[in-house]
């Protein structure tokens, strides 16, 4: 198991470790209570009628201590390596989507596409985000397509390096060379909207 957001993972078990342990020690206290004072009274009674019950009553009521110890200790224990368990598993789908977020940011649309384990807790989620990414992806390969349909007079320098500038830029982003861009456009149907 991997930490990815260690300060609220943390945060979370130990609230929720803690929390679980101060609940079964509100059932444990009163337990070895009842016990000490219930064994104190049984006791009393053998030393009377028959002294040999004794060390098994000491044995037994050591016993009953040290199970009810543990059972507080091991649900600390496992309540907090299962919000640990089950914090990981919400966090990491949203953390490889961080990534992926930042990478845009930063104008790299070359990488492949968002993946969506089948393992995903938030699987609906991450779906919708890769759709998101699909599209908007889709829509800059569009641009790209309109950018190279526009010509202009060869004569301007400035407008003829600003759209060639705007165009690599555009592919770039995208990590596709121009040809890829061609090809790709050349194969898709082209969409006519009536009027």
């Amino acid at each position: 198991m991997r930490i990815i957001n260690s300060r609220l993972q943390w945060r979370y078990t130990l609230i929720l470790g803690i929390t679980s342990t101060i609940l079964v020690c509100c059932f444990a206290g009163p337990a070895w209570y009842f016990v000490r004072d219930n064994y104190s009274i049984f006791k009393r009674i053998a030393y009377d009628s028959h002294p040999g019950l004794i060390s098994h009553l000491e044995r037994e009521q050591i016993w009953i201590g040290l199970l009810l110890l543990l059972g507080t200790l091991a649900t600390g224990l496992i309540t907090a390596w299962t919000t640990l368990r089950i914090t990981t598993l919400w966090l990491g789908p949203l953390a490889n989507m961080e990534r992926h977020m930042r990478r845009l940011i930063r104008g790299d649309w070359s990488g492949h596409d968002f993946h969506v384990r089948e393992t995903d807790e938030m699987r609906e989620f991450t779906s919708t985000y890769s759709y998101l990414y699909r599209t908007l992806r889709a829509q800059a390969e569009a641009e790209i397509k309109l950018l190279e349909k526009i010509r202009v007079d060869e004569t301007q320098i400035e407008s003829v390096m600003a759209l060639e500038n705007l165009r690599a830029l555009k592919r770039n982003q995208l990590g596709l060379s121009p040809d890829e861009i061609s090809a790709s456009f050349a194969s898709a149907p082209e969409k006519r909207h009536a009027s």
